[in-house]
């Protein structure tokens, strides 16, 4: 038998997909314990060859599984798709059998069944290749009997009822102090004003992958400070042509920018627009208010107007927004597309991507929340979508 260790989560989801893509049809057998994939949007899903699946086991404890999957594999494989209602203690194997002829591969490890697990997150993985009647492997088989005899057929009414139960699922009601929100799916974005104020006041002094420690509200360099000297320069002169080239500077984020929120160095030609055909953006980027209610048409087709600017992308237009409605708008930045991308289900490198995202959050409850009485809040609030980045952001964006 044959022994691969995969220390990087990434190589683990191509993996993954390489199992399936081996695998003879309807051979591959999984058991995880919960699955999520953005409906389908997911990359660690979206390379999957369903017809290479024969039976799978998905752990709904906690109601962390998302129906849009097991809605799925019913569809594929039917009666064939079970699910794990109870257990002693909770289900949680992460393991795919894959056969071709007397040949079997079994990728087992802490991956999940979700974007993050194949992604961003720190994972263990190994990949086992054998005969059918090695010893060794026979217990993998032998496992996935187990918990295939022990599973339940999903019927429309249990369905129906799981539906409910993961809309009110558990969120999270709070973060470690120093360490990066943990999302695992937009879905987990789906909470209180409250609850989302806490997460992002955990973030204060967080150190992130790079080593660089994270300032919200602390020293001169922190968000709100960045975000402070953004909005001023806006609603003080309206007209982006019209700002001082120091201050084009800053909203793009070189010159006298902290660099956060992403420091855009790199675009050459986005920088060359600013310095001299500032009108390009202003055309765009103008008709966003400075305060009052965006439409997402509106905001679709700014964004659109930025990124068809030949030198600016995704990236350097929502830094752009950022700098003129960071109540609105989150910038996508090496630092923060890491995470952002699971989140999303997507790169994040195309318009209909970007707004995807933004429509999402645009509807959860803490956006949607009235602008608080206390100062402190109203300052997190005037900033709550661009300040998502302090509890993304891993790297030099």
């Amino acid at each position: 038998m044959e022994v691969k260790v995969i220390g990087d989560a990434t190589k683990a989801g191509d993996a993954l997909r390489k199992l399936f893509n081996w695998a003879d049809e309807r051979s591959v057998e999984i058991a995880y314990a919960w699955a999520r994939t953005n409906e389908g949007r997911a990359d660690h899903w979206y390379g999957l060859d369903m017809r290479k699946l024969k039976r799978a086991v998905i752990g709904t404890q906690f109601a962390q599984t998302e129906p849009w999957v097991l809605e799925r594999l019913r569809a594929e494989i039917d009666n064939d798709a079970k699910v794990m209602l109870d257990s002693e203690g909770t289900f949680h194997p992460k393991i795919a059998i894959a056969r071709r002829g007397d040949e079997i591969r079994v990728l087992m490890g802490s991956s999940n069944l979700t974007p993050q697990a194949f992604s961003t997150n720190t994972e263990l993985n190994v990949l086992f290749e054998g005969d059918a009647t090695d010893p060794s492997i026979r217990k993998f088989t032998r496992f996935f009997e187990n918990a295939w005899k022990h599973g339940c057929i999903i019927t429309d009414e249990w369905l129906e009822r799981y539906r409910l139960a993961y809309a009110h699922r558990p969120r999270p009601a709070g973060s470690v102090p120093g360490a990066r929100l943990s999302l695992q799916s937009i879905d987990d974005l789906e909470i209180s004003w409250r609850r989302y104020r806490l997460l992002i006041e955990a973030q204060e002094g967080r150190t992130a992958t790079s080593g660089f420690r994270i300032p919200l509200f602390v020293g001169e360099v922190c968000y709100l400070n960045e975000f402070k000297r953004m909005q001023q320069v806006f609603a003080d002169k309206r007209i982006f042509a019209a700002l001082l080239l120091e201050e084009r500077e800053l909203a793009i984020g070189i010159g006298d920018s902290s660099g956060l929120l992403g420091r855009m160095i790199r675009p050459y030609l986005a920088k060359r627009i600013i310095e001299i055909e500032p009108q390009a953006i202003g055309q765009h980027l103008d008709r966003i208010p400075v305060e009052g209610d965006v439409s997402l048409t509106l905001a679709r087709d700014v964004l659109q107007g930025l990124v068809d600017i030949k030198g600016i992308a995704v990236g350097v237009a929502s830094r752009l927004l950022v700098a003129k409605r960071p109540d609105l708008f989150l910038s996508v930045n090496e630092g923060s597309r890491p995470a952002l991308s699971p989140l999303a289900g997507s790169a994040l490198k195309t318009v209909d991507q970007y707004m995807s995202l933004l429509e999402r959050i645009w509807q959860t409850p803490w956006f949607r929340s009235n602008r608080p009485e206390d100062q402190h809040e109203r300052r997190i609030w005037d900033r709550r979508v661009a300040i998502l980045d302090a509890a993304v952001y891993e790297g030099n964006g």
